[in-house]
């Protein structure tokens, strides 16, 4: 079983392969079709990773909407017809790094992905 650690990094590590296809502010509406469904199997491995984080851990760090970043995982594997480029651009270029930020703090500044 993986531990929160490697849960964490899962984040990262998904985090910076969209920083690297987004890199020179590329817009979601820039992609390709094989670059968008990229990010957003990055999307799902975040909302997968918040998912099975401890609940202690969520807890402590309940400043992280674990919920709504699991909820968001949820459309994009099930509800995948009506994924939103609007939404998805608001999410990459507005709340990853915020939540970068905070999971290298959690796991003590060191993000090995970075």
């Amino acid at each position: 079983m993986r531990d929160d650690s490697a849960r964490l990094q899962d984040i990262l590590n998904s985090i910076n392969l969209i920083e690297v296809t987004l890199a020179d502010g590329r817009l979601v509406y820039d992609l390709s079709e094989i670059e968008f469904q990229g990010i957003l199997r990055c999307l799902e491995i975040i909302g997968e990773a918040a998912k099975a984080i401890s609940k202690e851990l969520k807890d402590e760090n309940s400043n992280i909407p674990w919920r709504a970043i699991s909820d968001m995982r949820n459309v994009l594997a099930h509800q995948y017809f009506e994924v939103d480029h609007e939404k998805i651009e608001l999410v990459v270029h507005g709340s990853l790094e915020d939540l970068k930020s905070t999971v290298i703090k959690i796991l003590g500044g060191d993000s090995n992905c970075c």
